[in-house]
C-alpha cells in the first residue's frame, strides 16, 4: 500500500473495452471526489482533430494525458485517467508516473455484457471521438478484453450509483496498486 486516497494524491485509472461505461463512471467519480477527469478519446480529438484513430494518434494522446496528469499532480490535484489501457507501454507509463509523483495508483476495470456494449454504442452521440468503431467491433472487444486480477473489476451494467459506490468503497479501502503488481506487464494480446 502506497498510502491512502484521502492523504496522498491519487491516480485512478478507469480502463476497459469501449462502451462499458468508463467515461460516465469517471465523470461521476470526478464530480463527487473533485478529481480531474482526463479522457484519452477527447484529448486525441482535441489535440489531433485530423488524425483519426490511428495508433500513432492514440499514442500521442496517451502521452499528453499522462503529461497533463503529472502537471496536475504537481499542483496538488488527484486525477482520473479514462482509456482502454490495452497497450502495455501505456500502462507502464502510468506506473512510471506514480513512481515519479509519489501518487497512489488505483485501477478500476469496467465490464459489461457484449450485447449491452453494442446497444450503448448505438446510443452514442454521433460526435463521439471514437468514430472508428462499429457495433460488431464493440461486441468483439467486450468479449475479448483481458481483465487484470489487481484492482477492481466492475460490472457496469448495473445502475451508475451502484458502480460509483463500489469505486468509492474501493478507494476508501486504501489498497493501491504498487509497481510490482504486474498490471503494466500483463499480456493483453492484440489490444494496441
Amino acid at each position: 500500500m502506497r498510502g491512502t486516497a484521502a492523504t496522498i494524491l491519487t491516480v485512478l485509472v478507469v480502463a476497459g473495452p469501449p462502451c462499458t461505461g468508463k467515461s460516465t463512471l469517471a465523470r461521476s467519480i470526478a464530480e463527487r471526489r473533485r478529481f480531474v477527469h482526463l479522457e484519452m478519446d477527447r484529448l486525441r480529438a482535441r489535440l489531433l482533430p485530423d488524425a483519426g484513430n490511428a495508433k500513432s494518434a492514440r499514442t500521442v494522446a496517451y502521452r499528453a494525458m499522462h503529461a497533463f496528469a503529472e502537471v496536475l499532480l504537481g499542483l496538488g490535484h488527484s486525477v482520473i485517467l479514462d482509456a482502454t489501457y490495452g497497450p502495455a507501454d501505456h500502462r507502464a507509463d502510468v506506473e512510471a508516473l506514480v513512481t515519479r509523483t509519489g501518487a497512489a495508483l488505483f485501477l478500476v476495470q469496467c465490464r459489461a455484457p457484449a450485447d449491452l456494449a453494442a446497444v450503448r454504442f448505438g446510443g452514442r452521440a454521433t460526435d463521439h471521438p471514437a468514430n472508428d468503431l462499429t457495433a460488431v467491433k464493440v461486441e468483439a472487444l467486450a468479449r475479448a478484453y483481458p481483465y487484470h486480477a489487481d484492482g477492481l473489476v466492475l460490472d457496469t451494467s448495473d445502475a451508475l450509483d451502484s458502480a460509483r459506490e463500489a469505486v468509492e468503497h474501493y478507494l476508501e479501502l486504501e489498497v493501491s496498486l504498487d509497481s510490482g503488481s504486474g498490471w503494466s506487464r500483463a499480456a493483453i494480446g492484440r489490444w494496441t
